[in-house]
């Protein structure tokens, strides 16, 4: 094939869809997962970079991201089907704040953004594209209407395996429309890349109202601690997060959606000598420090440091420290909650 001739794609369609056409609904948000059907591919999927030619305006090419891993897996090239994840309006215009797109639409009345797309095999410098006459197989709408709003999470303040309300406006992206009665609300919710569990507090008969405030439970998962940045997949792409979702200290110079931290579960000692020694092991998860840095771990016992001699992530050991005294039972130890309470008997009251 010469420089620049273009191959025929058959058109896109929805993973779980055999049937191809163009891509109606679609978050500005990006994050719909789809096949590209068609021909001229290079057999290393990662080779292939999806083109976004806007139809409104000036044709002009723009470059998609490169494809995912799961992208890449899910992709079989030598039998012309290419897996990719929609980028967001944001990526494809280098940047451009999703606001931008909102504010722009409201002033011209209109609510989608029309491209077609192309495949550039960056190996031989050819395209593939739809034929004249078949352009809708490859077109995709981005909506105002069919991007969901993630406007909080809460607590955003979490644990491992802790119960959690995501909240959120679906827009349109709920309706009978958009997803069939046999599919979940959402793809998933994941924290940093991880998914949460919501089996038990959400399923296919669950829905959230169209252009209302709703939420979905859900549990974290083993997700590393820190900073978490959540994303909430719908079957027309991935929610857009507001700013109503981010949460700043008093000084304002540390902010974050959802933090998670480390977490206890048992630990193998529940009592031991004054003279120290003892080895304990700490269960739980995120335990793990930073670069392994063992340093950066400190464990006390009744005040009395216990010398850290491993840390992987669901597990800590240490040795315990010499004491100068017995415990105390019923006497509030360092570590201990940071709430106290008194019971007063009314009867001996004055």
């Amino acid at each position: 094939m010469a420089d620049n001739e273009e191959a025929p794609l058959l058109g896109l369609r929805h993973r779980n869809e055999t049937a191809n056409g163009p891509l109606k609904k679609v978050s500005f948000a990006g994050g719909l997962e789809f096949f590209i059907d068609g021909k001229g591919y290079d057999d290393q999927p990662h080779i292939n970079v999806p083109k976004f030619i806007p139809t409104q305006d000036d044709p002009i090419d723009l470059a998609g991201p490169p494809l995912f891993i799961d992208d890449e897996i899910q992709s079989a090239t030598a039998l012309g089907r290419l897996a990719y994840t929609m980028p967001s309006l944001s990526t494809i215009f280098n940047g451009m704040p999703l606001e931008a797109f909102s504010n722009h639409f409201i002033a011209n009345g209109a609510e989608e953004l029309e491209f077609h797309v192309k495949v550039a095999n960056t190996a031989d410098a050819t395209d593939s594209a739809c034929p004249e006459g078949s352009e809708m197989k490859c077109t995709v709408q981005f909506s105002m209407r069919y991007t969901p709003l993630l406007v909080d999470v809460s607590p955003n303040q979490v644990y491992f395996d802790q119960q959690l309300s995501v909240i959120l406006n679906p827009m349109a992206a709920n309706n009978k429309a958009a997803i069939t009665s046999e599919m979940d609300p959402v793809v998933f919710i994941k924290l940093d890349g991880t998914r949460t569990d919501p089996e038990g507090l959400f399923d296919y008969q669950t829905r959230l109202s169209d252009y209302q405030i709703g939420s979905l439970k859900t549990r974290a998962g083993d997700q590393h601690p820190g900073k978490s940045v959540p994303e909430v997949r719908f079957r027309v792409g991935n929610a857009h997060i507001r700013e109503t979702a981010k949460h700043c200290n008093f000084a304002g110079d540390s902010c974050w959606n959802v933090q998670t931290h480390p977490t206890i579960f048992s630990v193998t000692k529940s009592d031991g000598y004054i003279t120290g020694g003892q080895e304990m092991t700490i269960n739980g998860w995120g335990l793990k420090p930073e670069l392994g840095d063992l340093s950066k771990v400190s464990i006390e016992i009744d005040g009395i440091p216990c010398v850290v001699k491993t840390a992987i992530m669901d597990k800590i050991t240490c040795i315990t420290g010499a004491a100068p005294a017995i415990s105390h039972d019923g006497v509030s130890q360092p570590g201990s909650p940071g709430l106290t309470q008194t019971i007063h008997n009314s009867d001996n009251d004055a």
